[in-house]
């Protein structure tokens, strides 16, 4: 079946004779470059923006990485050595729950302003601002408070938060805040509603109403007297009346500038790994300066979250990373420039970067053979052999800390029902798929990838006949009453040649009927957070080494989650993995909580990364990583030759 699928790339791959026909008397795109000192980037898709606080996926982090710099810059040998960024130098706590970054005191914003640690307190407060809806949020949730500002979480910050309200803490986290998920379809208006919903999701009359009558009107922990339960709902009501103000102040999130060049970080558990996580353009710094001044908002609150603010477009963004922005052409490139003023510009070989954004991987690898690209994004799996053959010296091959799957929209009929999700699952023959369409992938045995000491249990597996008797017991024995599923993919041709290998499968093994709507990138982005799917491909890249980078996804409510399951068990297991200071005991919690995500298969994995992709001979201290964040400002270019079938 997937040989059958494999044909249909013939053409694509025979095209690779031709395209690299290049003029022998005019210099090449590459050989001009390498002259000028420009890196040229093959980057798979225009991107979504160049704001860090409202883009989530890799070919903006690309680009990210070339504007702004984090408190902690990659290494380009070493995916665990930290190199100073922003940051000249950190220290913590021995527990690891405190951290003090020490900012570059030269640093500069490529304006000339300083880099202070008020912009990253400023850059802070914006990503988890409940008003911007940063996708990304999820990311600063280590910070102590920084999940409950984000997620206005009322009785967490009012009452928990507050030392004079006269209730032990142990008491007060037994009262249903957050709502009872365990309670389905209750009657509209109900107690039952009321509890379903809890109090911090409840309007002003309805908290004023069970104020009249708590005991009768809502379920509160017996511990709590009359008193002290509308203590709970003052605070509550206050909120309200104020006209649900901003809780910045009272959420009390744990990011501090003590003084201009000095920011400290509290964190809600121990992070050891912390310094690395900053590395990721959600902890960059934004220039608060320029954000407040692009806003025509009225207040600092509306201009920090206004989403039509234009402080990133070309002539307005200001960065702190070695380069800066000079050119956007829209599906065409996007070019950065030196930036002047970065602290360690010196050190910066490159003249500038172009990132240009080629959707289709059969067209990239023809620009690449053509001397158009030092790099492509991809190589497509088919046509590694082909590579290996042609140009086995610029064929990379490298491990990736990666997952392939699907997302199941778990809110809409059949897939609310998760014996149709894991039928879905048992349906596809994963070596299948990589053996013939992902070359150099592994065949995922659980979502996350084996990452350091951490080995996920291997429960998936093919059962063709386990698959089918799900179905029927999902009351889908006449395979006629099971509606068609809609597909939605990236345009992009490996996505629609994977997603042909899975509807193909789904209808052989399962009979049932798929269809598959392919969207351009922004708008795909956009349906997958709305949640206007059934099934959707997806792909998630470790953001750093540690399982959590993976499992945080699936919080209820998180940004990148976008399949509508939750579950109170897993965040259990989540959240005493977090407190827990033994290693091994840490790592088997966390193997848990996989366990009962992947019972219910809110995602359907398919395989576990590798990178395959095309690399020019020129290019010198690009170096393989797992997370593939390869610094700029390492990057040498020489005179070597084209490649060779561009001769």
């Amino acid at each position: 079946m997937l040989r059958s699928l494999l044909s249909a790339l013939a053409l694509p791959a025979a095209l690779l004779s031709l395209a690299a026909m290049t003029s022998c008397d005019r210099p090449t795109d590459v050989e001009l470059a390498n002259r000028d000192r420009i890196f040229l980037y093959g980057n798979s898709t225009e991107p979504q923006g160049l704001d860090p606080h409202k883009v989530s996926g890799v070919p903006e982090s690309k680009i990210l990485s070339a504007l702004f710099e984090g408190l902690v810059a990659d290494s380009p040998t070493s995916d665990t050595e930290m190199l100073p960024g922003a940051a000249a130098r950190w220290t913590s706590n021995p527990e690891s729950t405190e951290w003090t970054f020490f900012l570059q005191p030269e640093g500069k914003w490529s304006d000339g302003k300083p880099v202070t640690a008020h912009d990253f307190t400023f850059a802070y407060e914006r990503m988890l601002s409940p008003d911007l809806g940063a996708k990304y949020a999820e990311m600063l949730y280590f910070i102590e408070n920084a999940e409950a500002y984000n997620k206005t979480k009322l009785g967490h910050i009012l009452c928990l938060n507050d030392p004079d309200i006269p209730i032990i803490r142990e008491v007060l986290e037994e009262v249903n805040f957050s709502g009872d998920k365990e309670i389905k379809d209750p009657e509209e208006g109900s107690m039952d509603e009321l509890r379903a919903r809890g109090l911090d999701n409840l309007t002003l009359e309805e908290l004023e109403t069970i104020y009249e009558a708590p005991r009768e009107r809502f379920i509160f922990p017996d511990a709590l007297t009359t008193d002290q339960i509308h203590a709970i709902l003052d605070r509550l009501i206050a909120y309200h009346k104020a006209g649900k103000p901003d809780l910045w102040e009272k959420a009390r999130v744990g990011v501090e500038a003590i003084d201009d060049y000095t920011l400290r970080i509290r964190c809600r558990e121990s992070v050891p790994f912390l310094p690395s996580i900053t590395r990721h353009y959600t902890w960059f710094a934004v220039p608060k300066h320029a954000v407040l001044e692009h806003s025509q908002a009225e207040t600092r609150k509306a201009k920090m979250t206004d989403k039509s603010n234009r402080w990133t477009v070309e002539g307005n963004i200001v960065s702190n990373g070695p380069f800066q922005l000079k050119d956007w052409q829209f599906n065409n490139f996007i070019e950065v420039t030196r930036n002047p003023h970065y602290w360690d510009a010196e050190n910066v070989w490159l003249d500038g970067m172009k990132f240009i954004p080629i959707g289709n991987p059969y067209t990239e690898i023809r620009a690449y053979e053509s001397g158009q690209l030092h790099t492509t994004n991809s190589c497509p799996a088919e046509l590694v052999p082909v590579m290996k053959e042609k140009m086995p010296d610029q064929l990379r091959q490298e491990p990736y800390v990666g997952a392939l799957f699907l997302r199941a929209n778990t809110t809409v009929k059949p897939l609310d029902d998760p014996r149709v999700r894991e039928a879905l699952t048992l349906a596809i023959d994963r070596t299948a798929i990589t053996e013939n369409l992902l070359y150099g992938h592994r065949p995922a045995q659980s979502f996350t990838p084996p990452i350091g000491d951490y080995q996920p249990d291997p429960v998936l597996v093919t059962n063709i006949e386990r698959a089918n008797q799900l179905l029927d017991d999902a009351g889908f024995a006449d395979r006629n009453s099971f509606p068609q599923l809609k597909f939605l993919i990236a345009s992009r041709e490996s996505s629609r040649t994977l997603a042909e290998a899975v509807q193909a499968m789904w209808s052989k093994n399962l009979g049932i009927d798929v269809s598959i709507e392919n969207k351009e990138w922004s708008s795909y982005i956009s349906s997958t957070h709305k949640m206007d799917f059934e099934i959707a491909l997806s792909g998630w890249i470790g953001d750093y080494l540690d399982p959590t980078t993976f499992l945080n996804m699936w919080i209820e409510g998180g940004g990148n989650n976008n399949t509508g399951w939750a579950s109170k068990e897993y965040e259990a297991l989540l959240k005493k993995a977090a407190h827990e200071g033994d290693a091994a005991k840490r790592l088997d919690l966390l193997r848990q909580a996989e366990r009962v995500m992947m019972s219910e298969s809110p995602v359907i994995p398919i395989s576990w990364y590798a990178r395959n992709y095309l690399l020019h001979p020129s290019v010198k201290g690009w170096n393989a990583l797992l997370l593939d964040n390869h610094p700029y400002k390492a990057i040498r270019l020489t005179d070597d030759a084209q490649p060779a079938a561009s001769k």
